[in-house]
């Protein structure tokens, strides 16, 4: 899932930058239960090793599913992660952080079974939308030209941890934002809306199928031509892929497509609207998570509808749980708990609290046993110990 930040020029470019916000991030340990409360309806270098200690908990086998199972979130620490970083990705096998460096800011990857640290091997230009599936990472280059301020000489490459090869995906104008998952890599390539170019972008999502090193075996193939994102202002856009399943959001109706949030099923290229007031969607493990009044979560098998949290916003999927912020708001102003609940809501944990408002903030990362995030420039990594 991506956000979209005041982008300038391009769309779906998150500035890098400090916040300026110097307020002190708490990361927390505290578990509670709760009842359930659902309804039933219709993330070519050179490899340097880090040793790295996780826990000190013990962990039993077999464990249980993270979520709803006896268990716990751990953090993992220290990871020896260059700092400060503005993004993570993650899955069960690795992280990648974008991290500020002397000369800008580099991509690094940390894989969790050998505590190595690898840096990635960036080109001359700049990079952005790095994502990740099982040890497979694919992130976009560009050149900025400052006097058009636009970016040139774009390509998606896909890196195979931990040493390659390189692999470039694609090379058109205008692409943001690459995702992997299960064979497939997609991306946005987007412009100024012919109808309404001051105040929205016109966004095309791409996608091509490729094989485990990231070579694409075809051409890349327009899945949806149309999707909508505001232009000014501090908006977001949101669009998501699974192994089955493409979600994105609609900020107008542009061509056949309304308000709202949609989905496709990747085998029929059939799109489903979920809602005209359904937002920020979530794809991960067969559940499909939003935010409509709350966080809400819909099983794309049977079509349960889960109620996860009427105060939260900004979810991630992953197989058994959700995460996202949820906002506090009492006397001494507005903050936010990172929150991790399974979604049959046995077991909610609180990870961390922060005074930036999501949409500030880099978007949590999931995979199906660990959960990442940065606050105030430092990653944090939380790994399932069931009991």
């Amino acid at each position: 899932m991506i956000v979209v930040a005041a982008a300038v020029a391009v769309p779906l470019i998150v500035l890098r930058g400090d916040n300026g916000n110097t307020q002190t991030t708490t990361v927390l340990h505290t578990t509670s239960t709760a009842a359930p409360t659902t309804t039933l309806t219709a993330a070519a270098s050179t490899s340097t090793s880090t040793s790295t200690s996780a826990s000190t908990s013990t962990t039993v086998a077999p464990p249980g599913a993270p979520g709803d199972s006896p268990g716990e979130w751990v953090e993992l620490e220290p990871l020896a992660l260059p700092t400060p970083t503005w993004e993570a990705a993650v899955s069960d096998q690795a992280l990648l952080v974008d991290a500020k460096s002397d000369d800008g800011f580099d991509l690094w990857a940390y894989l969790f079974d050998t505590a190595m640290l690898i840096k990635m091997p960036i080109g001359p230009y700049d990079f952005f939308g790095a994502n990740i599936d099982g040890s497979l990472a694919v992130w976009c280059e560009g050149d900025f030209d400052e006097n058009l301020g636009e970016y040139n000489n774009q390509r998606i490459y896909a890196f195979r941890l931990p040493d390659g090869p390189k692999v470039e995906v694609a090379a058109r104008e205008a692409m943001s934002y690459p995702k992997v998952k299960d064979g497939w890599i997609t991306w946005v390539e987007g412009a100024p809306w012919e109808e309404n170019p001051d105040e929205y972008w016109r966004l095309r999502i791409y996608g091509v199928q490729v094989d485990p090193n990231g070579n694409p075996k075809g051409t890349p193939v327009e899945l949806v031509s149309s999707a909508a994102a505001f232009m000014l202002g501090d908006s977001v856009w949101t669009y998501d892929l699974s192994a089955t399943h493409l979600a994105w959001e609609q900020a107008t109706p542009v061509d056949v497509f309304d308000t709202g949030t949609y989905m496709m099923d990747l085998n029929t290229r059939q799109p489903l609207i979920i809602g005209n007031e359904v937002w920020r969607p979530s794809l991960g493990g067969g559940k499909l998570v939003y935010y409509g009044d709350g966080v809400k979560a819909t099983d794309l098998v049977t079509g349960r509808v889960y109620d996860i949290d009427p105060r939260g916003d900004f979810p991630t999927a992953a197989a058994t749980f959700v995460t996202y912020f949820r906002g506090i708001y009492d006397d001494d102003g507005s903050s936010y708990e990172i929150v991790a609940r399974g979604y049959e809501g046995l077991h909610e944990q609180v990870l961390a609290h922060q005074y930036d408002p999501p949409w500030f903030s880099p978007l949590i990362a999931a995979s199906d046993t660990h959960v990442a995030f940065v606050v105030d420039g430092v990653p944090h990594v939380f790994q399932w110990q069931g009991r």
